[in-house]
């Protein structure tokens, strides 16, 4: 039995539709049906994850002449629910409290460079005492001015990871 009359009988003995096992694998349609016919095979990552969907062995999926008998059906399906594929509650709340905090530093971080900004063209003197050292100090200025671009850096690495599924 070739490998592609292996994955038609596996997806029929599971009663799958190819649109189904190609949601579960992470694939389209076609892909599956180009297995099923022969005209291309799975990468080593989909083959994994078919055994796994039919548990059964690679050793048997790729070696063997036939088939093992299907097992008895099992109450519990690798195919997930609806409930499954919804993001959790939990989820939901840490990515939106992640959202939250990534855009209230990165406000945080404009407005103490906003506010760094007005003092300097309201009060340019005290910017004049420290511009005839040769050396880089750590005054409060500069100290405003990397608070402020931590701050929104900090916030958009939090925005992102908390926007990505």
């Amino acid at each position: 039995m070739t490998l592609s009359e292996k994955l038609y009988t596996l997806r029929k003995q599971h009663t799958l539709s190819q649109e189904q096992l190609a949601e579960v694998l992470g694939v389209s349609r076609q892909a599956v049906s180009k297995w099923e016919t022969g005209q291309s095979v799975p990468d080593t990552e989909k083959l994994i994850a078919i055994s796994e969907q039919y548990r059964i062995s690679l050793d048997d999926l790729l070696k063997h002449d036939t088939l093992p008998q299907p097992a008895a059906p099992q109450t519990e399906t690798a195919i997930p629910s609806e409930e499954d594929a919804k993001p959790k509650p939990v989820d939901q709340a840490a990515a939106r409290i992640g959202r939250i905090l990534g855009l209230l530093f990165c406000i945080g971080g404009i407005l103490v460079l906003l506010i760094h900004a007005v003092l300097f063209f309201f009060f340019p003197a005290q910017y004049q005492l420290t511009g005839g050292s040769s050396m880089i100090m750590l005054d409060g200025n500069a100290i405003f001015m990397l608070l402020g671009a931590a701050a929104i850096i900090l916030g958009a690495i939090l925005f992102v990871r908390a926007s990505k599924p």
